[in-house]
């Protein structure tokens, strides 16, 4: 009985080492933690080889940047910053907050009080 508890908190420790890669790359941390838990070796290996979310190539050398930069730090040239919509860095939960906020607006026809709670 002790011997599976104790496989079972190391598999929960070793999923957070995928878990923490993929998170670093913009994917879902539960998700990848429950991948790695269940299958660690494959997860480790699948984790490594997914592309990253959070970075682009430059176009002009090929290497990884950050979406926001405007000149590539490897190569110097000039990029376009890649357009971030406005509301991509808001939780869940502050998307849905704001949503409410409209809705109460239309219904209480006091667009500027759920407007300022923006």
């Amino acid at each position: 009985m002790w011997i599976l508890v104790i496989v079972a908190l190391g598999a929960a420790v070793m999923g957070l080492i995928p878990a923490s890669i993929a998170d670093r790359k913009g994917r879902s941390f539960g998700a990848w933690w429950l991948y790695g838990f269940a299958f660690y070796v494959i997860a480790v290996i699948h984790v490594l080889l997914a592309e990253d979310l959070t970075r682009r190539p430059c176009p002009w050398c090929a290497e990884s940047i950050r979406p926001e930069a405007r000149i590539c730090p490897h190569c110097g040239r000039d990029v376009e910053a890649a357009v971030v919509p406005a509301n991509s860095a808001d939780s869940f939960e502050v998307q849905q907050l704001r949503a409410a906020l409209e809705v109460l607006a239309d219904t209480d026809g006091d667009v500027a009080r759920a407007t300022a709670l923006h």
